[in-house]
């Protein structure tokens, strides 16, 4: 007959590999979402809004969601008062079944580059894949030329309303910060505590 004490010991030792098992695959559900959680950051290669950079992207990470760094030219962007990053990939490379979000920040240059095709198809492809879309200050104006605030409700920094609405036929919105479905603008560095909130909130759902 088998000893009592061998069939106890390996009882044990099953519970022990079955508990452990399932641990371990609720610990990988666990990494495998907060891993899938990424986000494009968009900044101009020069004169970036630094305070809008740091406040987004601060927050992003303290909640666990990765960041990479997009610019239509690299490996260094450079804010307006002298914040430097790393350029990860280059607009024209971004892919937006890649990641959860793009967002956009403003800059001293934003309205010079809002005609590069490769933010606007950026932008669109994002929209396309129901992706959250965001922009701040004046990096909606990005948006309104990609085509995708088209009857959409928006907010932009007070100089491009008329942008806004003359070229992305969208429908102005007088609040710091507006969302939209899967659109999420602001208007001022002041909105970025709530900008960010709600992108995350986005991200979360």
């Amino acid at each position: 007959m088998i000893n009592k004490k061998f069939l106890i010991l390996i009882s044990l030792f099953l519970i022990l590999f079955v508990s452990g098992c399932v641990r371990n695959i609720f610990t990988n559900k666990k990494e495998a979402a907060i891993n899938s959680k990424k986000v494009l950051l968009v900044v101009s290669p020069i004169n970036f809004f630094d305070e809008e950079y740091q406040a987004v992207r601060n927050e992003l990470e303290k909640n666990d969601i990765e960041v990479k760094i997009a610019s239509i030219q690299g490996p260094i962007a450079k804010g307006l008062n002298g914040t430097e990053t790393r350029i990860d990939l280059l607009t024209s490379e971004a892919k937006a079944e890649d990641f959860s979000a793009v967002i956009f920040i403003g800059g001293k240059e934003v309205e010079l580059i809002s005609d590069d095709d490769t933010l606007k198809l950026l932008a669109f492809q994002f929209k396309e894949n129901n992706k959250i879309v965001a922009a701040i200050d004046n990096a909606p104006v990005i948006l309104a030329k990609s085509g995708i605030l088209l009857n959409r409700k928006a907010t932009v920094v007070a100089s491009l309303k008329g942008q806004l609405v003359s070229i992305g036929k969208a429908n102005l919105i007088e609040e710091s910060v507006v969302v939209d479905g899967s659109i999420i603008t602001a208007n001022s560095p002041a909105a970025s505590e709530d900008f960010i909130r709600r992108i995350i909130e986005k991200i979360n759902d």
